[in-house]
Formats: C-alpha cells, sequence, structure tokens
C-alpha cells in the first residue's frame, strides 16, 4: 500500500518512510509545490502542515474541508491553529499538533490497513493527538 506524504521536511519523510515501511507500506513524498493540491497517487494521504508552502497549504485546507479527500488521511504540524484542528477532525482527518511521533503513525497505519477494501471515509474519523493525549472530534 502506498501513502503520499505532502512535507518539504527531509528528516520527517525520511523517518516515515522507515516507520511505515517497516509495516509494508510505501511512502512516496509528493510534489509539495506552489498550487499543489492535485490527486495523491496512493492509497492514503499525510500533510505535514509546517513544511508546505503558503499556497500548498491553504489549497490543501480547502479541498480537506471541501469533502474532496476521501481516503485516510493524517494531518501533523506544530502550527495548526485549534479552529483548524477542529474542522479537520470534523471532515474525517486524524490530526496530531506538535512533533510527531512513532506511536501517532502506527495507530494511524492501524486504521488505514483495517480499511482495506472497505471505503476509505471515517479511517482516523475526528481524532486528534496532542501532547500524547487523544481528544473526540466535536459534535456538529
Amino acid at each position: 500500500m502506498r501513502i503520499s506524504y505532502f512535507s518539504l521536511d527531509e528528516v520527517n519523510q525520511f523517518v516515515v518512510g522507515r516507520w511505515a515501511g517497516s509495516r509494508g507500506f510505501r511512502v512516496q513524498r509528493a510534489n509539495c509545490g506552489p498550487r499543489v493540491a492535485g490527486n495523491a497517487d496512493g492509497t492514503a494521504i499525510i500533510l505535514d502542515l509546517d513544511y508546505l508552502m503558503a499556497d500548498s497549504r491553504a489549497a490543501w485546507l480547502q479541498r480537506v474541508l471541501a469533502g474532496e479527500v476521501t481516503c485516510p488521511l493524517l494531518v501533523h504540524g506544530h502550527n495548526i491553529s485549534d479552529a483548524e484542528s477542529a474542522d479537520l477532525r470534523r471532515c474525517g482527518a486524524q490530526v496530531c499538533r506538535g512533533r510527531l511521533r512513532k506511536t501517532i503513525v502506527d495507530g494511524w497505519l492501524d486504521g488505514v490497513m483495517a480499511s482495506r477494501g472497505a471505503t476509505c471515509e471515517g479511517v482516523g474519523m475526528g481524532r486528534e493527538v496532542s501532547d500524547g493525549f487523544t481528544t473526540p472530534a466535536p459534535s456538529a
């Protein structure tokens, strides 16, 4: 299974590639250029909002909030606002604020594996991890 990873951070790309690779996933470094928020070529998507160009970050947020991303989605970054986090979780993304940790990626990958052969919608539905605590999605 492939994961499209949108980040300009080479360290995170390497680390996530190792973590996911040990579980049988292949992480594809996706194009993070200006205004890139096209279709990802993978089973799931990871977005590093700290290491996307501003216009690409805005385009991805708009796409996710419009419901255009239906595959499993993990969004991480130190600079995710409370409002962005709540909106992303409402749209089904798992959100990791702060440092990305192996336990977070592993838990998300468990959800991706569980969704094989089923619809991708709702994987990681509305979870946020911040400083090691998981919080539920806000009610609509």
